[in-house]
């Protein structure tokens, strides 16, 4: 059967088939393209899942906000006076209103409507409504903001929907152990770069996360220096993966002591093994989350899919506590934005042309290189969240 006449039944049939398989095949081209396939994974995928939403260093003290849509639910993470974070509906309870006017980030006492001055604090109670004493059966304590259940994992802060999925702990605690030297709950954001709606699917943006394509994209700027035939895949449990990718031995720089160093570095981050100074570490907790480690500097994908072959894209720079307030620091950053533009500038080409080519009567699935292991076991965990039923998918927290 030609792929282009795929109905969204047979592409999950195509996926259970994946799901169980052992190869080293693709998904199906079509999954990157099918609204019926979004309308699924927004049930099947992100609602029952975790997803990013942030950084506790954008909310650092009481008062600030932050304000994001995630899969058309209008959210604003806080940070309360007792320094706990939140995660709230940004739909006023009186006539749904969005209660910070559509975007921003800052600080505030507390947070107010501008429809009808209602007023809410920080956690989400409703603290003051205007004119409201004479309605019968009014009481401020039923209209609360919406609050997400929230989970903050290494420093950032996800969010489940439907409140269903197992503790970030299950599911990414063996990463987060073999990431812990990174100490990375202390790194703050220290410059980003919006980069708006970007036209290719967040599947092709996870699979653009192995290394083999240095050998192409990047053949001028990465491949050089960190060789694609260098990643390492490290141990995973199916719900992430993570790798570092290796840098030549001559491109090396020594550090204190005569240790070996990823290139430019001066001030590594203390504590980090043999493999972490050397290496861009690569971290991806499923379904679309996405950092690039090196030994003094984080860069974090926030990436929000707006739906098939749509993100809406920004990148944050961080730094670790040592860094943040060097003398050097603005330096530092401007030199870290310049190679970071270069460089997904050359993967907004890549990923550009994959959607395009995806959405071809030509395009059938592809095999995988051994390099590519991030995109299988990407792929097998997409297409068992896709495939499976009700009573198999994972338990809500207990």
């Amino acid at each position: 059967m030609r792929p282009e006449t795929l109905d969204a039944t047979e592409l999950l049939e195509a996926l259970r088939v994946h799901a169980d398989s052992d190869d080293w095949g693709t998904l199906p081209p079509q999954v990157y393209c099918s609204e019926e396939i979004w309308d699924l994974e927004l049930a099947r995928v992100f609602r029952p899942g975790w997803v990013n939403v942030g950084h506790v260093s954008e909310v650092p003290t009481a008062g600030c906000f932050k304000a994001v849509d995630v899969l058309g639910e209008p959210m604003v993470m806080t940070r309360a006076r007792d320094g706990s974070i939140h995660v709230l509906s940004r739909v006023c309870s009186h006539r749904w209103m969005d209660i910070c006017g559509g975007s921003g980030a800052g600080s505030v006492p507390s947070l107010q409507c501008p429809y009808h001055r209602w007023t809410f604090g920080l956690q989400g109670a409703l603290r003051a409504a205007p004119e409201m004493d004479e309605t019968p059966g009014f009481y401020k304590a039923d209209y609360s903001l919406h609050v997400f259940r929230h989970e903050v994992w290494e420093g950032f802060v996800f969010v489940n929907i439907d409140g269903s999925a197992p503790p970030t702990a299950r599911l990414w605690g063996e990463m987060g152990q073999q990431l812990s030297n990174y100490g990375l709950s202390d790194w703050a954001v220290v410059h980003s770069i919006p980069w708006g709606e970007s036209h290719w699917d967040w599947k092709v943006f996870m699979d653009n996360g192995e290394c083999y394509h240095h050998l192409g994209a990047h053949h001028d700027t990465l491949e050089p220096f960190m060789p694609a035939r260098l990643v390492v895949d490290a141990p995973d449990n199916g719900d992430y993966t993570l790798l570092y990718a290796g840098i030549a031995p001559e491109a090396l720089a020594e550090g204190e002591g005569g240790q070996l160093v990823y290139p430019s570095t001066d001030r590594p981050t203390p504590g980090l093994d043999d493999q972490q100074r050397t290496s861009l570490g690569l971290a991806y907790p499923f379904p679309n989350y996405v950092i690039a480690l090196t030994p003094q500097a984080m860069i974090w994908f926030e990436v929000h899919p707006l739906g098939p072959g749509r993100i809406d894209l920004t990148t944050h720079l961080l730094l670790p506590p040592h860094l943040i307030d060097a003398p050097d620091s603005d330096a530092r950053v401007s030199g870290h934005v310049e190679t970071l533009t270069a460089i997904h500038e050359q993967d907004i080409l890549v990923c550009e042309g994959v959607q395009r080519g995806l959405q071809a009567s030509a395009a059938r699935p592809g095999m995988l290189s051994h390099l590519e292991r991030h995109n299988r076991t990407f792929a097998r965990w997409y297409a068992r969240q896709m495939t499976a039923s009700s009573t198999e998918r994972p338990d809500s927290p207990g």
